[in-house]
């Protein structure tokens, strides 16, 4: 999982220089045999679609949070702050977990700190629900988040984490070939007390409707209906085995 991650990591390094996608065969073609690696996109254009899916996914999966101890993981530049304040999240929490923190306004009346994804500086128990959207930040650590993410729940406490469907992570990079196994994920997550409640995967004509692309580019990525481009996950976090 972590080889494919620093993959498409490369990848969204040459987005951030500016560039756009170089024309590649992936073997992926449509019914007149365009091959999807020839669309040619920017950064910005990428982001938007990855956007429009990841939040369409998450917000139909955050719950009430009127008497939750809410935690929010930012790692990029979409923040869910505002909905989950709406879904009644007075006890909220926002870690900066992204690698080059930046500062970012946040409501005075909602605690913000800055850590690792590895190490997050809170105690045992700490939440009910923790909500990380790391799809748009291309994060390759998530299997190092689980273990956290568990010790720092309740039990029957949440996690909802995003991230960038293998499929489409291939897409972006397909010299890597299919090295990210989302069976791993869900492992990593039944090894930590996790039982799996909902996956959504995100595609692309949902993202579509939301996103004003060229007349062209949006004729050619129709084509594609049915390209998952975001995984979401929601877990329960169950009762630890005593040793």
């Amino acid at each position: 999982m972590g080889t494919a991650g620093k993959g498409v990591e490369k990848v969204a390094g040459l987005f951030s220089k500016g560039k756009t996608t170089k024309p590649k065969r992936t073997g992926v073609e449509d019914t007149e045999g365009h091959d999807f690696g020839y669309i040619q996109w920017s950064e910005k254009q990428i982001q938007s679609l990855l956007t429009a899916s990841e939040r369409r996914e998450i917000l139909s999966l955050i719950p009430a949070l009127q008497t939750k101890r809410s935690l929010h993981m930012t790692p990029g530049n979409e923040r869910y702050f505002e909905y989950m304040m709406k879904r009644g999240g007075a006890n909220l929490t926002e870690i900066d977990v992204s690698r080059n923190p930046a500062d970012q306004p946040t409501p005075s009346d909602h605690p913000k700190v800055v850590g690792s994804v590895d190490r997050l500086p809170f105690k045992e128990d700490a939440f009910d629900f923790i909500l990380f959207p790391s799809a748009l930040a291309w994060r390759s650590d998530l299997p190092v988040l689980i273990p956290e993410t568990s010790r720092c729940l309740a039990e029957n406490g949440r996690l909802l984490i995003s991230t960038v469907h293998p499929f489409f992570e291939y897409l972006m990079n397909p010299k890597g070939g299919f090295k990210k196994k989302i069976e791993q994920l869900f492992e990593n997550m039944k090894k930590n007390h996790f039982l799996i409640e909902e996956v959504k995967e995100g595609v692309l004509e949902d993202a579509l409707r939301t996103v004003s692309f060229p007349p062209k580019m949006h004729q050619e990525l129709q084509r594609f209906a049915g390209l998952p481009l975001i995984l979401v996950i929601k877990g329960i976090r169950l009762r630890k085995k005593k040793a």
